[in-house]
């Protein structure tokens, strides 16, 4: 029977040495550093795949050596450590370059070099952690937020901590890609299936708070191919120090009928003390049960009193 971990026949996961010889051991001069500890999701049975196993701490660093002449087959941890008196490891990020994160690689799972521009669909030098990483670590957003300055979106499971804190748990065979944006904080979700066309509509982009849940997502998913329409919606405000904080924000950004979200754009996104000014997308089948909610929000009693008047202007697009 083969090993549930590997694959292999003639040993069991008690005695794979699998996971031994593909962790990074810590050469004698980074033997004070906290090495990575593997451990593996809880199961009931012996079905574990590699890509259950979640590396407790990846600690990835940034090296950057500039200008750096090297082959294409010189790329390999032995010949960073004998050239820079580094040992790179798993998580790890090595730029050859001095603009932004061109002529860069990720330290892969195997420790092969992931060259990390291939990701950035933009080309402008932008640097993106690829799902090949972030599907060993349930803190990818944590780890590396703060490791480039040139950092625009990292790819995340379906159980990372930061996406489980916003959205909920999420079923593990739901089919949104997802990654979290750093430039203005939002969430996107890839619902392009591997090997079929390509559609830059079945990328969805969502602001993060409290109302985003995948749930809400799945529905939106659902009317793909339905006539969507855009909104713009308007708020002014009398001026008032009465209101409070959580009813002022409430007013500000309220929920939306179920089939509609915030479209994140940031020119359309204006707001001042006493104005705000939205984009809402949704499906023209529910156009009606959209206005219809959104003007009895603004027509009740308790909300009156602190708004002045409100547009709903369709957009043509």
């Amino acid at each position: 029977m083969p090993c549930s971990i590997c694959k292999k026949i003639g040993h069991n996961k008690k005695t794979c040495t699998f996971l031994v010889k593909n962790i990074n051991k810590n050469n004698d001069d980074e033997k004070n550093e906290n090495q990575e500890k593997l451990y593996r999701n809880t199961i009931e049975n012996d079905n574990i795949t590699i890509e259950e196993e979640i590396y407790d701490n990846i600690l990835p660093k940034l090296i950057i050596r500039e200008n750096h002449k090297y082959n294409l087959s010189d790329l390999q941890c032995h010949y960073i450590k004998q050239t820079f008196n580094i040992m790179p490891k798993f998580g790890d990020i090595i730029q050859f370059s001095n603009d932004k994160a061109y002529d860069s690689y990720i330290i892969g799972y195997n420790n092969e070099f992931i060259y990390a521009p291939d990701y950035d669909d933009t080309g402008t030098g932008n640097l993106i952690i690829p799902y090949e990483i972030t599907k060993y670590t349930k803190n990818a957003v944590s780890l590396y937020k703060n490791i480039h300055p040139n950092l625009r979106k990292i790819y995340l499971r379906h159980d990372d901590i930061f996406i489980t804190k916003i959205m909920g748990l999420i079923d593990k065979y739901w089919t949104g890609k997802i990654a979290w944006l750093y430039d203005n904080n939002s969430i996107e979700v890839d619902f392009n299936e591997n090997n079929k066309i390509y559609d830059d509509n079945k990328i969805l982009i969502f602001k993060i708070d409290e109302n985003l849940t995948y749930q809400k997502i799945d529905e939106i998913k659902y009317n793909f191919n339905k006539k969507y329409v855009k909104y713009k919606l308007q708020i002014y405000f009398i001026e008032n120090d009465n209101c409070e904080d959580m009813k002022f924000k409430n007013l500000i950004k309220p929920l939306l009928y179920r089939s509609y979200y915030y479209e994140p754009k940031l020119y359309y996104d204006y707001c001042d003390v006493f104005y705000y000014e939205h984009i809402i997308v949704g499906p023209e089948e529910d156009k009606d049960f959209f206005q219809k909610e959104i003007y009895d929000f603004y027509e009740k009693k308790d909300h009156k009193k602190y708004i002045e008047k409100i547009k709903l202007k369709l957009i043509v697009f």
